[in-house]
Parts: structure tokens; sequence; C-alpha cells
């Protein structure tokens, strides 16, 4: 193949994609050092290429260039710009800006996206995150003043300022507001054009969802302007779960088929080629930079300019070149996108697909030149085989990021990506004609209510989601990323080669079967708590149990998370709640979010009040997907058997008694708070605790008032886990053939064999 020969741009484009990602990691030295060489090859290089006139001085100088130019604006923004700004936390100062987007609202606090023109009144042209410590009145386009301190999460081992979540989208700190008062309102940026784009955007999403309803109107928004602002986290997961997320990222495969509408259309309008290149362009340059100029859609714009400009300047067009072209442009307008995973998900799959396709093509013709079937069988089954083609090849390509980065990936990816290709192409034609005639809503409707059936149907198969956070699918994964690679720049004439991409894939994908599934260490256990309180969760190879001691808190979601994707779990099979401890349900609604809950398992309400909680969890599971029972038994863990799981309540409401006791095969754990021996469930408790080898002390709902009753209970346990550091004046008292395990930092996890 070797897709640099003949293609020196190519080739000088890659090189200069690889010294801006060297610069961007490493340190400002060593970049800097990097930086003056290739500037320095410039110079010798030009001077050569004017003395001797070679092609490859011709070449070298290129490459150089290319490579001084992406060093010098990485390097200013990564080591100039950034740090001066990570330099401001934990310090406060006076921003003016303008604000972009409201990103959260809450009573409590309000989250916003902010374009900053000067800090402590000097001139400054950065992005930030703003959050409030109150309501914010503050709206798209308001102009203000305000008085922020700088905040970063840190490293827990280096204590090292982390960068901002969003600074593959190009924003570069997050700043807190701590009262309203620090706030001044000065008036509306009448004159920002990403103001106008913004509210523009918001405008059509907004007319979308009215045409539409809620779920459908959110979803061709997503589709169509790249809003996902609205998009529910059930449609989000189950997109994910099916492998087709990338369907909802605005890329190449809506570009063109926005851009062949537009052409299509004005064809039969019988406008001339001039204006039609014309219209065409400005509509893809409106469209880019009204959804938001995402890396994917830049490079379909771009790929879009260099194969109009070939065709009507009548010159060749390569499209690995453009493609690279693209890729060096990216790096040197906005050096912050080397950090978006999506950017070289979609750089990968485009080359990957351009870079193979020849293969099929040969065999296509090959096959015509033997057989001659006739010209419509011929077409049907290439079409097919095409598409089945360029989903195995654009999966292979981005597979690495997927173990690497997000550790899963779907087996249904390419299947539903193929099952969806036709609903969204006429989703697409659709969502554009509803904004221009409301007439055709309901035929937009029913399409996406499709997408989301399809998509609900395919999401909803056990096991589709394969986890791939062990060591030998990962190694795997870099062995097939170098095997494309060496496949495209290696000067192969056996085109059976092409089979070995695809042998690796099935190796990784029977490594991961096999790390999940062969394993017999048990039953395991692992252990997390939060602030809110504490979460157990059980698992046996692909199977978990979770058990929800904590008060129902979004940390709490986050990492029983966490624990589960350790756990190598991708569904949680069970999720029993203890205890009603919140009205709200973001525990529930946020932890549906980034896993499968197939079903939740509630208490008897035991009152009035629980009740009503347990009707409003009940809705939510709905909403969500999640089927509701009121009992403990055929637990997906069979292992499993659940000897108690009770509660009392204390008049002042605050606290609860817990217990939960469970035999794990041969032994017996209980599970109580410090609230055990001053309640109602005292008895019961004491009698399972009797019967238990391995007794767990909770920090759920403390109260220091029982310490002293604690004793009573430390008779035979062989392992005791004092969950919670007040606890350790319990130490005296406890048995000395029991192992004790005194309030783990880290999430632990031991296994019952």
């Amino acid at each position: 193949m070797h897709i640099f020969q003949n293609r020196p741009l190519m080739l000088a484009c890659c090189i200069a994609a690889v010294c801006a990602f060297a610069v961007s990691e490493l340190s400002k030295m060593i970049a800097l050092l990097l930086l003056t060489l290739s500037a320095l090859g410039v110079a010798i290089f030009s001077l050569l290429f004017l003395w001797k006139r070679h092609r490859n001085l011709f070449l070298s100088t290129l490459c150089c260039l290319l490579a001084t130019l992406s060093s010098v604006t990485t390097f200013w923004f990564f080591h100039v710009k950034l740090p001066a700004l990570e330099s401001l936390v934990d310090r406060e100062f006076v921003i003016e800006g303008t604000v972009l987007e409201r990103l959260s609202d809450v009573t409590y606090l309000t989250k916003l996206s902010a374009e900053i023109e000067s800090i402590n009144g000097e001139h400054c042209e950065a992005d930030m995150y703003i959050e409030c410590s109150y309501a914010s009145s503050l709206q798209p386009g308001d102009k203000f003043k305000m008085t922020v301190t700088g905040i970063a999460e840190r490293d827990e081992k280096t204590n090292q300022i982390l960068h901002c979540s969003g600074l593959s989208d190009g924003v570069m700190l997050t700043v807190l507001c701590k009262s309203s008062d620090d706030c001044q309102k000065l008036d509306q940026n009448q004159d920002s054009w990403r103001i106008r784009l913004f509210d523009w955007n918001s405008q059509l999403s907004f007319q979308l969802t009215q045409a539409l309803g809620k779920d459908a109107g959110s979803l061709a928004s997503a589709l169509l302007l790249g809003n996902r602002d609205e998009l529910s986290s059930k449609t989000t997961l189950e997109f994910r779960r099916a492998g087709i997320s990338h369907l909802l990222a605005l890329s190449g495969l809506h570009v063109s088929i926005l851009i062949g509408f537009a052409e299509w259309f004005l064809l039969r309008l019988r406008v001339p080629k001039g204006v039609r290149f014309a219209i065409t362009a400005t509509l893809a340059i409106f469209y880019l930079f009204l959804t938001g100029a995402s890396p994917s859609t830049c490079r379909a714009v771009i790929m879009f300019f260099g194969l109009a400009l070939g065709y009507y300047l009548r010159a060749e067009y390569d499209s690995l070149t453009t493609l690279s072209m693209a890729l060096a442009i990216l790096i040197l307008i906005t050096p912050y996108a080397i950090l978006d995973l999506g950017m070289w998900m979609s750089f990968l799959a485009a080359a990957s697909i351009i870079i193979f396709m020849p293969i099929l093509q040969n065999g296509f013709d090959r096959f015509y030149q033997r057989f001659e079937p006739p010209i419509w069988i011929y077409k049907l089954l290439t079409g097919i085989i095409s598409a089945i083609y360029i989903g195995i090849v654009a999966n292979l390509a981005m597979l690495v990021i997927l173990v690497i980065v997000y550790k899963e990936f779907s087996l249904m990816s390419i299947p539903a990506t193929l099952i969806l290709s036709l609903p969204i192409s006429a989703g697409l034609l659709l969502t554009i004609i509803t904004l221009i005639c409301p007439i055709a809503a309901p035929l937009c409707r029913f399409c996406m209510e499709l997408m989301q059936h399809i998509a609900e149907k395919v999401s909803q198969m056990d096991r589709i989601l394969l986890p791939a956070n062990d060591l030998p699918t990962q190694i795997l994964s870099v062995i097939l990323f170098a095997s494309v690679v060496f496949l495209a720049v290696a000067k192969l004439k056996r085109l059976q080669w092409g089979i070995l991409p695809l042998g690796l894939s099935c190796a990784c994908l029977v490594s991961s079967l096999c790390v999940s599934y062969l394993p017999n260490q048990g039953v395991r256990m692992d252990y997390v708590t939060e602030s809110g309180g504490d979460l157990l969760l059980f698992s046996e190879k692909t199977h978990a149990v979770a058990v929800d001691f904590s008060d129902g808190t979004v940390s709490g979601a986050i990492a029983l998370a966490d624990v589960l994707a350790n756990a190598r779990c991708t569904e949680l099979d069970d999720l029993i709640l203890s205890h009603y401890h919140n009205k709200d349900t973001y525990f529930l609604s946020v932890l549906a979010s980034t896993i499968r809950i197939i079903r939740l398992r509630l208490p008897q309400p035991s009152n009035e009040w629980e009740a009503g909680v347990a009707m409003r969890i009940c809705e939510e599971a709905e909403r969500l997907g999640i089927a509701v029972r009121f009992d403990m038994e055929e637990l997906a863990i069979q292992k499993l058997d659940i000897r108690a799981c009770d509660r009392a309540l204390f008049a002042s409401g605050r606290h609860a008694a817990l217990l939960f006791s469970v035999q794990i095969g041969e032994r017996d754990l209980t599970y109580v708070n410090a609230s055990v021996p001053s309640s109602s469930i005292r008895k019961s408790a004491f009698d399972r605790i009797e019967e238990s080898e391995i007794l767990m002390f909770g920090s759920t709902g403390f109260s220091t008032k029982v310490l002293d009753q604690f004793p009573y209970l430390l008779h035979t346990p062989d392992d005791i886990l004092i969950l919670d550091e007040r606890l350790v004046p319990l130490l005296p008292n406890i048995p000395q053939k029991s192992r004790c395990l005194i309030a783990p930092t880290e999430p632990y996890y031991c296994y019952f064999p």
C-alpha cells in the first residue's frame, strides 16, 4: 500500500501532527528543544534545497516547516497560555467576559460557560467554566464583571493540578463565584458571533422539540444540530451499549448527507455549477459554526472543500492528502484538539476506510470478471458487502481507543450501525424538512422513534458490552493498531495480509471473554464508602448485585459505577436499597446513566412517607427501563442467600438502623451500622451476628452514643471490618482471633471461594 508514496504533503502533515502531540505531552524544556531542532531543520534544508534543488530536500523542508508551525502553536497553548491560567488556581481575581451557555441550573448551583475578555484588567482571550454557589440570573449573551477563585482537581498522589475537564474543547480553567454580590451584570454583548450561533442553535432545537415532542425532538437536535443537552441519559446509555454513540456525534456522515441533499436539490433546479459550489460551500461553513465546529465536522467540511475544488478546477483529488491536511489545519488553529478523542476516532476511521477500501474493490473486480453476474445482483451484493466492510474497517481502527480509554466495546456496534444507517439518513433529511415545513413532523417523529426503539432493543441484549480493562486485551488492541499502521505504510503486494487485523480483533474478543468467564475465584465483594455512606458490590464473573446503604448522594452513584467497572461488570443485575434514604432519585438516575440496571429491589414501605418515596422511585425506574421488585429472592448470583435485610427509623428521622446479612457459599456476612444497638432491630441483629463469620461495622447513620453497647456484638466473628475511624475505641473489645480492617481509604475487595 505505502500510503506516503507520491504524497509528500501527507507525510509532512502527519509529521506535524506527531510533533504537536509530542510537544503537548513533553516537559517545557524538552518541548522547547524539539521546537528549536525543527526550526533549525527548516533553515538547513532550505539552504540545501536552494543550492541543489533536489526533490527530497524540498520534502524535508516541507516536513520541518509544518512540524515547526504545529509545534509553535502547541507550545504556546500548552506551555505558555495554559500554565499562566492554571497559576490562578486557589487565587482570587476579577474577570470580565460574556456568558456563552448555561450548563446546569439548580437552586443551589449554576454552572456557566463564558468567553473571558480580561483578567484583573489585562486583556485575555480564553474560555472558562464558572460555578456560582447560588442561582445566577446571568443568561447567554450577558456581559459581566465577577470576582472569582480558581479551582481545579488535584492528583491524589502527586498533588499536582489536573487540567480542566473541558480542555479538549478549549475550556482552560474552572472558577468559583461564592456570592451574588461578587457578580456585576454589565450589558448585552451584541457583537459576539458565537452568542448568535448558540442562540440560533437553541432556537432551532426548541422548534424541533415543539414539533416532535421532547424525546424525538431531543434526538433530532442531537443528530442535526449537535445539541445533546436535552438528550435523556437513558437514550445516551442505550446508544453507548449498542456501540453506536458515534452516530450521535456530528461527523462526515451527517455532513455528506446534508451536502449531498443540497447538491441534488440545486441540480434539479438547474443551478449552474459555479453557483452550486458557492451555495453548498456557504451552507457547509454555516452548518460547521452553527453546530459548534467539532473536529469531526471540521474534517468533513475541509475534505468537502478539497473535493469540490479538485472537481471544479479539474485537478486530481487525493483523499488521503486532503484528510491529512484537515488534521494539520485543525492542530494549527486549535492545538487543544489533539486531546479530543472524538477527533482521533473520526480521523482514524476515515483513514482506515480510505486505505483499505481498494482491497475490497479489487476483490469485486475479480469477482465480476470471473462470474459476470447481472448488474443489479452485482450492485446489490457489492452495496451490502461494502457497508459491512466499511463498518468492520472503521471499528478496527477505533478499537484501540475503545479498549485503552473507554475500556469497553460492544458486540453489536457493526450490525446496529448498518441497521440504523438508513433511518439516520432519512431522519436527517426529514428533520431539515420539518424545520422548513412542520407538516413533515409526523414522518420525522416516526423515524426518530424507530431509531430509539432499535437502540433500546439492541441495548437490552444481555452482555453485549464487553469489558476491556484487562492487560491481555489492551496489549492485543495495541498490536492490532500497530498491524493496521504497518499494512498502511508497508510495500506489501499480497492482499491476504489484510486478514491479519481481523484475526487480531477476534483475539481481542476472545481475550475479553476468557478473562471474564474462565477464572473461577468465587464471589467477589467490593466495599466503597463516600460522604453519603457505604456501598457493597457482590460480583461473580459478569453478574453483579449491589447493596446501597448510603444517603443517596450522587458521589455514591459515581463511586459504585467505578467499582462496577473495576469488577468487569457492564450490567448491574440487582440493585438493593437498604432503606428509603432520600425523596429525590439522583442516585438512581446518575447510576442508570452509566450502566444498565436490570432490577431494583426495594424494601416494603413501613409508613406513608416511605410509600410516597417508593412511588417516586418506581416512576423514575419505569422511565429508565428498570424492573422493580419488593423482595430479595432469585438474585442474579445464586451463591448469595440473603438471611436478613431490615431497618429501623428513629423518631428524629435523621438516622436509620441498618441490618444486612447474607450467606455467601458457606460463610455468613453481616453488616450493621452504629445505630443498631439502640434500635428495635437489636435482637434480630444480635441473632444474625452470632451466626456470622464476618462482621462489618458501617459508617452510614453514625451515632457516638452507642459505642458502649457494641462490645456485646463481638463474641464470635472471625473477620471484623471497622469502616469508620470513629469506631476505633472498639478495638480493645475485639477478640484476639478476629482479623480486623480499619477504615480502608481505597475501595476494598475480597473473594469468597
